[in-house]
């Protein structure tokens, strides 16, 4: 969800070069054209190396052909349209990835990017690719310093703020998040930075100032794209359901799914909507066909759970496949699934404990912080609530499905 949040501002930041050479097509019609652009631009390269000799082919691009035997194009220029083509292979199949939620597109930009990872220092763009594969892994302190490395090079690049600042809002500090708005107010559309600064401000203990922030500017329809404006009504309806105002929760959700943006996030989010509203048959009306990415499969079979438990078990049972396959190739970025998976549909609460804690060693938000409190009062293990209410008391968070789990640690024996 985190790497969702922190894709808005690249629209904004790409270089002219990039924009020509992708065009309009869908990310994942564009990967394989790309990387026959790059073999054929680094073969060229290691030819004039080698040989000296004038080229004399033609590389299909997104507009037309850039004949490289031209005499304006040197061999300055042909290893700056092979970083670009490189770099635009990692992007899309990463842009492909937070639209498909599929772990696999990352490791393929990783694949795609690698030969400019030992000079990635040299290329800001390359480093806020490297940041956003470093953010996926839920390797934060990693991303974070590839993100200051980009806003020393770049302090105006806007993708750069944000990331920064929503990864230091999942690591539990709102107020460095908040400072690293402010400079979106000058690079970047007004609907995006009243929503970086809501997101910041609601974890703050101000969700009400956060709210009335983001609608008010929301409601001016001031100048913004899709994915921004999907982002301002997910946090008006996250921001309404800790206040306890499902209804009108509800109302920024279905205006949000209105819009034409598919969003692993809102889906997800939407979905354990419906779930705590016990609206079972919404939820496998929401994911039926959409469950590709593994947060929607678990959100699906928990549905299933009161629907059709056959279903739900042949369910379960591919999520725990997906599970072991990311375990295997060293995937960190699942434990609150994992958490959730075996809290929910295997029942094993102390198990499902064992992943929220490490989940919450890795993250502070409110998901995180229920799977902790409920895990731990299924396991009967009020003292393993204590990091959160710590956590709840510094920050001054209010959420109303909180305090419904802290309300129960009374009644827990033992």
């Amino acid at each position: 969800s985190v790497t969702a949040r922190a894709g808005l501002a690249r629209s904004r930041c790409r270089s002219p070069l990039v924009e020509d050479h992708l065009g309009d097509a869908h990310p994942l019609d564009r990967v394989h054209r790309l990387e026959l652009d790059v073999a054929v631009l680094v073969a060229e390269v290691v030819r004039r190396l080698t040989a000296h000799a004038r080229p004399l082919i033609a590389v299909e691009r997104g507009h037309g052909r850039i004949d490289l035997g031209a005499p304006g194009v040197g061999l300055g220029a042909l290893l700056g349209a092979a970083l670009v083509a490189q770099r635009a292979v990692g992007r899309d199949v990463a842009e492909a990835r937070r639209e498909q939620a599929d772990p696999r597109y990352y490791g393929y930009a990783e694949a795609v990017l690698g030969p400019w990872w030992a000079t990635a220092e040299r290329w800001p763009e390359v480093l806020l690719l490297r940041a956003t594969l470093h953010q996926n892994r839920h390797d934060f302190q990693a991303a974070l310093a590839d993100l200051s490395q980009v806003l020393k090079r770049q302090p105006r690049n806007a993708q750069a703020w944000l990331t920064r600042s929503v990864i230091l809002a999942v690591l539990g500090q709102p107020r460095a998040a908040w400072a690293d708005c402010q400079p979106l107010l000058r690079l970047s559309s007004r609907l995006l930075a009243a929503t970086c600064m809501g997101n910041a401000l609601s974890l703050a203990g101000e969700g009400t100032r956060a709210y009335e922030l983001v609608h008010q500017v929301w409601s001016t329809r001031v100048q913004s794209n899709t994915e921004e404006q999907q982002w301002a009504l997910t946090l008006l309806a996250e921001i309404a359901l800790r206040q306890d105002r499902p209804e009108r929760a509800e109302q920024h959700f279905l205006a949000a799914l209105a819009l034409p943006q598919r969003d692993i996030y809102l889906l997800g989010s939407y979905a354990d909507f419906l779930l705590q509203q016990g609206r079972f048959q919404e939820v496998q009306s929401l994911l039926a066909s959409d469950s590709r990415a593994d947060a929607l499969l678990l959100r699906l079979a928990l549905a299933e759970q009161h629907l059709n438990p056959v279903r739900a078990a042949q369910l379960a049972d591919a999520f725990e496949a997906r599970l072991r396959a990311l375990q295997r190739r060293g995937e960190n970025s699942h434990l609150g699934d994992s958490a959730r998976f075996l809290l929910e549909l295997r029942q094993q609460p102390a198990e499902a404990l064992r992943l929220a804690q490490a989940n919450w060693a890795q993250q502070h938000d409110p998901a995180s912080a229920y799977l902790v409190l409920a895990a731990a009062i299924a396991a009967n293990e009020p003292q393993a609530c204590r990091p959160v209410q710590r956590w709840l008391q510094r920050t001054g968070l209010r959420d109303a499905r909180l305090q419904a789990l802290l309300a129960k640690l009374p009644t827990v024996t033992g």
